[in-house]
Order: structure tokens, then sequence, then C-alpha cells
């Protein structure tokens, strides 16, 4: 199912701004006029959602449609480093922190759409991500969600999971999700148990 959440649409300065931004819904009917922008995707969800089966599919859509895509993985660039003693903190604070950087110089570089794909729930999670990305680039943020039988289940018949095949690890992670989800910043939510990611992409595609 699709549902509408606390919008993140940022719409460019000038031209279309002043034409009701802050309505997500006229935001998502102007998609037409802003495929002209250089403009980001952010795709969230807690661990087996599908965010990487979404955003990599999208990505191929969008580049079916004409568009020059770059996709960046928060998990991607987290992992690239190591701590002495496993500071896993550490790591993903300092994982962020490259990843918002990242985001924003493809963005400069001249493509015409990123996304961006990860776990980033929190304000300074969101903060970080967004760091490098102009406010006048409009961003559309889509929340991926599904119950925590049917994520044990996925990861269960992922080979490359490691640390998520831990039920205890994956329900904290759940838990939190759950805790956090009514403050997440977002334009478009969709449980991914129940529609597939054509469906998802589809309809993804459509608001633009």
């Amino acid at each position: 199912s699709t549902a509408r959440c606390s919008s993140g649409w940022t719409a460019p300065r000038g031209g279309d701004a002043s034409d009701g931004a802050t309505d997500q819904s006229a935001a998502l009917r102007r998609g037409a006029r802003l495929r002209r922008w250089p403009h980001s995707w952010v795709v969230i969800g807690p661990i087996a959602s599908g965010k990487s089966s979404v955003a990599t599919s999208l990505a191929e859509g969008l580049v079916a449609r004409g568009s020059s895509v770059a996709l960046v993985d928060i998990d991607d660039v987290v992992f690239m480093s190591r701590a002495p003693g496993g500071g896993v903190d550490e790591l993903w604070a300092r994982g962020r922190a490259v990843h918002g950087r990242l985001v924003g110089t493809w963005l400069d570089s001249g493509v015409d759409v990123v996304i961006a794909h990860g776990p980033a729930f929190t304000e300074s999670e969101t903060s970080a991500l967004m760091s490098s990305v102009g406010q006048t680039v409009p961003v559309l943020r889509v929340l991926l969600t599904c119950p925590f039988d049917v994520a044990l289940q996925r990861v269960a018949l992922d080979p490359d999971r490691i640390f998520s095949k831990d039920q205890e690890f994956l329900r904290r992670t759940y838990a939190r999700f759950d805790e956090l989800m009514p403050t997440i910043p977002c334009d478009l939510t969709y449980r991914s148990d129940e529609l597939d990611v054509h469906a998802i992409v589809s309809d993804l595609i459509g608001a633009v």
C-alpha cells in the first residue's frame, strides 16, 4: 500500500517554489517540470525492507527514460572503512558523513538523478545525508516498510546477509525503527510485503 507522510520534498527556488511547495501532492504533480533540475531520491527503511532492490530498479527505470543516474548505497560507503576494536558507532558516523558528501558531489557532477539508499531515520542521520545537497535541489524521500517476520524470512534466504541473520540483532533494529517511524521525514511510504518492486518503482516513476 502507498501512503503520504511528513513531506521532505524541496521545490527549487525561483519559479516553482511559490506555487504551493508545502503541498506534497502538488509537488508530485509538478514532477514533469522538475525533470529539468538535477534531483535526488532517498530510499530508506529497515533491514530487508527492499531498499537496494527498489533503488536499483528505480535507477534502471530512470536510465531507460533517458536520465543519467548515480546510485549511492550508504552500506557500501560505511564498510569501506575499519576501526580498531570494531568501533561500529564511529564507523557509521564517519561513513554517514562521507556518504552525504558523495551524494552532493554526484549532484554537482552533472548527473540528472542521485539515488541514495540506506538507513537514515533520525534528525542527525538525515542531516548527515543531506549535508552537501543544495537547498534548491528537489529531494523525494521514499520510506519502505515490512513486518519483522517478513524481514526475518528474507534475511534467512539471502546468502549475502551476515549480521542481520542474528534474530536478536534484527529484532532490536526493528524495535528502533518502529519507535522512530512516526518522526521519520518522508514523502511516500510503501509496504514491501504488499507491493512488489515493480509496482513500487512504477508508482515512483509515475510521480515524476
